[in-house]
């Protein structure tokens, strides 16, 4: 079952987000709260979310909760 269909995991995390690592996003000029495009390798793909700034994710990584 994804998160959203559970209301006790939607109450506690209501909006998924993508974490960033803080030396990424100050190279790109994103904050917290700030919605980002996620676009796929191939281009083919594409969606709009908030940042996350973080230390807490790899600087090469991006991550989001699975579910959402």
């Amino acid at each position: 079952r994804s998160t959203v269909n559970n209301p006790f995991l939607a109450e506690l995390v209501p909006e998924n987000t993508a974490w960033m690592h803080t030396s990424r996003a100050a190279d790109l000029g994103i904050a917290t709260g700030d919605m980002i495009e996620i676009v796929s390798a191939d281009g083919m793909s594409r969606g709009r979310i908030k940042a996350f700034v973080t230390e807490c994710v790899h600087p090469e990584a991006l991550f989001m909760l699975h579910g959402f």
